[in-house]
């Protein structure tokens, strides 16, 4: 009887530490399939809406890009920037030089300003026509000015000053219509000088 109670108190020992062991088990094996669940979960969630997300902008861009090309005759030109300007050589670069005029309603006080015009020319066409001495540079040059001194002059003094940080702006929209009719595209608009006396 003494052995059956020895062997039953080293078979009682084994079973607790068994039991002992067990839970910690259970537990290690229930936080490795939740960390496996949630993988498998969120690989599966990026998987179906990066292919959702990537479907939907390329065809709304595409269609925006065509309906776009379609009514502008000058659509190539509006392109990002990235595409329009391939290399830094095709950028050019022109100045008004000064421009004085009076605002509206201001006899006394007259503006001088003076733009630097960032373009670019259609690729397709001779270089050679747009030299600043050509006719066409000449006529431009003209036009330019006389629509800058139009927007200068529709303005008063206050809201020049005002407006100082969007005339750029301004011009630009002015003078786009310009640069496409001699199959020209503004790229931007700088205003290197302006003075108010």
């Amino acid at each position: 009887m003494a052995d059956d109670l020895e062997t039953q108190d080293v078979k009682d020992e084994k079973t607790k530490k068994e039991k002992k062991g067990s839970p910690l088990k259970m537990i290690l094996m229930v936080v490795g399939i939740v960390v496996v669940n949630a993988i498998i979960v969120i690989g599966v969630v990026k998987f179906f809406f990066a292919d959702a997300g990537h479907d939907e902008h390329p065809k709304e861009a595409k269609t925006q890009e065509q309906a776009h090309s379609e009514n502008d005759e000058f659509a190539e030109f509006k392109n990002p920037e990235e595409s329009f300007f391939e290399t830094e050589n095709q950028r050019k670069i022109l100045s008004t030089g000064r421009i004085t005029t009076n605002p509206a309603n201001s006899i006394k006080k007259f503006i001088i300003i003076n733009l630097g015009l960032e373009y670019r020319i259609k690729p397709d066409l001779p270089e050679e026509e747009f030299d600043l001495e050509k006719p066409l540079m000449q006529k431009l040059m003209i036009r330019l000015k006389a629509k800058i001194t139009d927007r200068i002059g529709s303005m008063r003094v206050e809201e020049l000053v005002r407006q100082r940080s969007d005339l750029t702006t301004l011009f630009k929209a002015d003078l786009q219509e310009i640069f496409n009719e001699n199959q020209m595209f503004l790229r931007e608009v700088y205003l290197n000088e302006f003075l108010i006396q």
